[in-house]
């Protein structure tokens, strides 16, 4: 697996579970998780621990155990309670092994750091194994850190661009260059940058953008960008200008109260936004407004 556990949008409580080796992390609770309690397990062997964004978190009586980075990472103006959890072994000397990036906030009180005095959770089950992996997917064992070959029966790769921006959600094709977002966060501004890349030299440059989050969806219409913000439930008009983002114009996707949908374009006129089971195709004006629906087979 990428996330052992993943929450959305939710209030789960997470008990009593033994969650190692994801590729990505054990716990991940992104956008807007409220009161999420995670208490008495164990989280071990993995890349991170519990991961949260835009969310608030109580985390208590888990024993953290081999993760390579981090046990706890907080960013997006979250919000967690660390109280009275045992830590071992957790990435290259970090102390503490929790990361609570800017805008976000921790109450850390009376855990064990390697001092001995929390007990590690004890279960009455047994951690059956159908398969042993015997390593976390990305790891330099893992023989499949592809996505195809670079040459089979039905394709080439001619060109590889953008080395070293990691992945992104979203891209288009304007003016002559490739635009993305970083992922993650970003170096300019307070959240993702912007980036431009020229696909012939591979050359890039990078954007500050104080508002757009976790953009799922890029378009442009020959004088502005769209993007479909999967977070903020949000398609949000920009302009590049002195070197930053500029939004002109903001508004509610259609039936937020369903979720986030993924995937946007346009037709220079109108915006077209898939909707959150894939059904159909919202038609919107450049105002917002709902202008129509086309409805896909299956």
């Amino acid at each position: 697996n990428s996330e052992g556990l993943y929450a959305e949008r939710s209030e789960p409580v997470f008990m009593y579970n033994i969650l190692y080796g994801n590729g990505y992390h054990e716990i991940a609770l992104e956008q807007y998780n409220e009161n999420v309690q995670i208490l008495y397990n164990i989280i071990r062997d993995g890349h991170y621990g519990v991961h949260c964004e835009k969310t608030t978190a109580y985390l208590e009586g888990n024993y953290f155990k081999n993760e390579e980075f981090a046990a706890i990472t907080a960013g997006m103006e979250s919000h967690i309670v660390v109280k009275r959890n045992k830590f071992e072994n957790i990435g290259v000397g970090q102390k503490p092994p929790i990361s609570i990036y800017a805008g976000s906030t921790a109450e850390i009180e009376n855990n064990d750091f390697g001092e001995g005095n929390i007990p590690a959770p004890e279960f009455d089950y047994e951690d059956i194994k159908n398969f042993e992996l015997g390593y976390v997917p990305g790891d330099p064992e893992d023989s499949y850190l592809y996505v195809y070959d670079e040459v089979d029966e039905t394709r080439r790769t001619i060109k590889k661009i953008g080395q070293g921006l990691s992945f992104g959600w979203a891209l288009v094709h304007a003016e002559n260059n490739l635009w993305r977002f970083s992922l993650g966060s970003g170096e300019i501004g307070e959240s993702l940058d912007f980036i431009k890349i020229d696909p012939v030299t591979g050359n890039y440059q990078k954007y500050g953008n104080d508002e757009i989050m976790n953009p799922r969806g890029l378009a442009y219409d020959g004088e502005y960008f769209w993007v479909n913000d999967f977070s903020l439930l949000k398609i949000f008009k920009f302009k590049l200008e002195d070197g930053r983002v500029t939004i002109y114009d903001s508004f509610d996707i259609p039936e937020k109260e369903k979720g986030g949908t993924m995937g946007m374009t346009t037709d220079g006129d109108h915006l077209y936004l898939k909707s959150r089971d894939g059904s159909k195709l919202y038609k919107l004006d450049k105002s917002g407004k709902l202008v129509g629906e086309i409805y896909l087979q299956n």
